[in-house]
Parts: C-alpha cells; sequence; structure tokens
C-alpha cells in the first residue's frame, strides 16, 4: 500500500502511519485565509462563552440532570482514549453516576476541566472521493472522553438559550436542530 501527502509518498504500514498526521491540521497557520477566518470566529466564539460563564452563576448539579445527560447520549459509538464507553457508565450503575456528581459540581465551580478529560483519539476517515492514496482524501474524526460528553450535555441543557443568543450567527441553525434532536 502507498499514501501520497503533499507530494511525499509513504509506503509500507508503519511508514504510512507517519502520512496521517493532523497535528497540521489542528495548527493555526496564518498563511491561509480560510484558516484566519475561521479561527477568528472560534476566537469570537471563546469570547462569548467566556462571557457567559463569567456573567452567570453556574447552579449545582443534580444526580438527575447527569442520569438525564447519560441516558441522552447516543450508544454503540467507540470508545474514548480511556477506553471507556458511554455503555460503560451506563451499567456501571447508579454509584457511578452519585460520584460524578461532584466531580461536575467542581469542574462548573472552578470552570476549568482536567486535560486527561480533554484528549481525543484522532482517527482517519476516508470522505469517499478521490483515491485512498491520497492524505488529502481523508478526514479526521475526533473520539472525546465520555466524562467530557457528559458535561457538554448538561451544559446545553442548561444553557443552550443562552449559548444561541450570543453564538455566532452561522451556527445557530444547527446548534437549535442538533439541541432539539437531542433532547426530545
Amino acid at each position: 500500500m502507498e499514501l501520497e501527502v503533499n507530494g511525499e509518498k509513504y509506503v509500507e504500514n508503519d511508514n504510512i502511519i507517519n502520512g496521517f498526521h493532523f497535528s497540521s491540521l489542528a495548527t493555526f497557520n496564518e498563511k491561509k485565509r480560510i484558516d484566519s477566518l475561521y479561527h477568528n470566529l472560534v476566537e469570537d466564539d471563546i469570547q462569548s462563552i467566556n462571557k457567559l460563564v463569567q456573567q452567570n452563576n453556574t447552579k449545582s448539579v443534580t444526580s438527575e440532570e447527569i442520569t438525564k445527560a447519560i441516558r441522552s447520549i447516543n450508544k454503540g459509538k467507540s470508545a474514548d482514549y480511556h477506553g471507556i464507553t458511554i455503555e460503560h457508565i451506563i451499567y456501571a450503575g447508579f454509584d457511578t453516576e452519585k460520584l460524578l456528581v461532584p466531580l461536575v459540581q467542581c469542574i462548573f465551580k472552578h470552570g476549568s476541566i482536567s486535560e486527561k478529560l480533554m484528549m481525543g483519539l484522532l482517527t482517519p476517515v476516508f470522505k469517499n472521493k478521490g483515491t485512498r492514496q491520497q492524505a488529502i482524501n481523508y478526514r479526521g474524526i475526533t473520539v472525546l472522553p465520555v466524562i467530557g460528553k457528559i458535561i457538554e450535555t448538561i451544559i446545553k441543557e442548561c444553557r443552550n438559550d443562552r449559548v444561541l443568543e450570543t453564538q455566532n450567527k452561522k451556527q445557530k441553525f444547527y446548534s437549535r436542530v442538533i439541541g432539539i434532536q437531542s433532547f426530545q
């Protein structure tokens, strides 16, 4: 098998893995116009979210909210970086859900989250166009930690209306549709 990345060819399985380096995709590059525009939109959204956090006292999280968030996350998905799936949390039972309450409350209180809970597992996925030998025909899919998904779901449920008010206009329809579908 052979893979081509920016004109450079990678051959053999061990070497091909080096061709799939998505780190350059996650690195801001001022030379690319599209990166600059997107980077500015992301920075604006980060500022909006930070303002929301500063303006609102975060209420304490209940075990019912944790349970609701866990139940709403799609099942049958890949394991995260730590090897955990939502099914692990579901079948671990109420005791695990009870342990998550103080963890989530602490994260909300201090406004920061451990790097371990933000580590994603990046996998190249073929776009079904072009040849499989060119890296440009792949996109990266990141599987985020399950605990992070639970926290994100709780935040969406509590703050969705406020986020929609300040969110970048290009993302509002998507968020509304996803938010409605996620909580029906």
